[in-house]
């Protein structure tokens, strides 16, 4: 969401020469914790809040004086297109910020409005109350919370109820990922890319007593090096060049009550692995430039498409924070290695993506669905979904067809490069399952034995 969307609106600013007089004039008529501050052009230069104003009255200064040597230039501020991950997450920001009101901006950088967290609060009161409402009644699906409306509370899309599959393997990850959710101890994710470890990870927040709070999201491999350590943990006012005077609070403090989730833990640099397992020891963060360690209460889940163990091995990372991290483990396994749960996937995406698109998708054929049982999937279920958004804009009717695949599966990068490829595989395929029964081929391939006898003629298979 975007910050010009929680902006309380407000046309009131004030000049460095205008006076303390007309700073009490407004406040005495609104609510404002401050008054923007800005120059000739009209761009925000500062902020004169009601202590700017008290500390005025104490020292004695004049009502007639201007406002020149009394207020904040160093403000933080919000861009109007600056886009945050969820209210929640926004809310605990400003607390441990200490920041009532913030300023935002246009991008011409003239002042629009605040973001305030009475605002903010109210916002997620009345989300909480529908979210808590429909937690705890017996008859009716957690799942049944919108993914927008789910966002908007926590920064989540999924629950349990969203992991598709039915196979023994799926159904015994979910046993898992529901147990986990009922204890504070940290876990770890593995699998390819594209088998849905995210998903885990949100399952399991919202199954927790700590769904209410933040869901906390980093990619280990994005952050800057540079920038980690006080991304990560946060910095005091002045602790390196450029760095606020009121300083920043890190994600683990952000995530303080709740969950934070750490995408690709395998790439984190040694000197931050060192960091986490003290976190993960002493339940305490330090902020970079800070004297003082602060107590959090954190679960943290991490996740990785890597042999951590091999990591340690080569000494890419620490081994005590490996087994740390490894008290829950969940390996979740390549597509390939479940083609079984392939059909529910498929009717599932069919229909989302039907939906999307404003397209009435009624099923997809018998062959094209056992194309796609004999794929190898390299890009697990993110590349199936991927093929079956593609076929949707491409079905010409109703029915999604083997021929609908072709420019799916071409863009896709699997393994074939064109429809006659794509037919004679799925062929030799279905043959060698039904042991060259021609007529059991044809009925699994959902096509008459006239056809089949045209397709295998015509793909030169005797």
């Amino acid at each position: 969401m975007l910050a010009k969307n929680l902006t309380v609106p407000t046309a009131l600013f004030l000049n460095r020469n205008s006076t303390i007089h007309e700073a009490i004039q407004i406040f005495r008529k609104t609510k404002l914790g401050g008054i923007p501050i800005v120059d000739s052009s009209n761009h925000l230069i500062g902020i004169f809040t009601r202590s700017n104003l008290f500390d005025c009255l104490l020292k004695g200064v004049s009502t007639k004086d201007t406002l020149v040597d009394h207020f904040i230039t160093d403000v933080l501020y919000f861009k109007e297109n600056e886009r945050f991950n969820n209210l929640s997450e926004l809310n605990q920001w400003l607390l441990k910020a200490r920041i009532g009101q913030t300023p935002v901006v246009d991008l011409d950088g003239k002042p629009i409005g605040f973001i305030t967290s009475d605002y903010i609060i109210r916002f997620l009161v009345d989300h909480i109350k529908s979210f808590c409402q429909i937690k705890n009644t017996q008859q009716k699906s957690f799942h049944q919370i919108k993914q927008e409306e789910l966002y908007e509370i926590n920064g989540t899309r999924y629950t349990i109820d969203s992991i598709i599959g039915k196979s023994k393997v799926m159904e015994e990850l979910k046993r898992k990922a529901l147990q986990a959710a009922k204890i504070s101890a940290t876990v770890l994710i593995s699998g390819e890319c594209g088998t849905g470890k995210e998903l885990f990870a949100q399952a399991i927040h919202n199954a927790s007593d700590r769904c209410i709070k933040p869901f906390i999201n980093i990619n280990c491999a994005a952050i800057p090096a540079e920038l980690a350590e006080s991304e990560l943990f946060g910095y005091e006012g002045g602790a390196f060049t450029g760095a606020s005077k009121h300083g920043k609070p890190g994600k683990f403090e952000l995530a303080d009550k709740s969950t934070i989730f750490l995408d690709e833990i395998g790439d984190m640099p040694m000197q931050l692995q060192s960091k986490l397992l003290r976190i993960i020891q002493e339940k305490e963060v330090m902020r970079v430039g800070g004297l003082r360690a602060k107590k959090i209460d954190v679960r943290i889940i991490a996740a990785t498409n890597q042999d951590l163990q091999k990591l340690y091995y080569d000494g890419k990372f620490r081994k005590d924070l490996y087994y740390r991290l490894k008290v829950v483990s969940l390996n979740i396994p390549p597509l390939r290695n479940h083609l079984e749960d392939i059909p529910t996937l498929v009717n599932y995406f069919v229909q989302t993506y039907g939906e999307a698109n404003n397209k009435q998708i009624k099923e997809i054929s018998k062959d094209a669905t056992n194309f796609l049982q004999s794929s190898n999937w390299p890009g697990n279920i993110r590349e199936l979904a991927n093929v079956i958004e593609r076929a949707v804009l491409f079905c010409k009717d109703n029915i999604i067809r083997l021929e609908d695949l072709e420019n799916s599966i071409v863009e896709s990068g699997l393994n074939i490069c064109s429809l006659n490829n794509l037919e004679k595989e799925t062929i030799l395929q279905v043959l060698k399952n039904t042991h060259g029964n021609k007529s059991k081929t044809a009925k699994l391939l959902g096509i008459s034995r006239s056809t089949l006898y045209r397709k295998l003629e015509g793909n030169n298979i005797y």
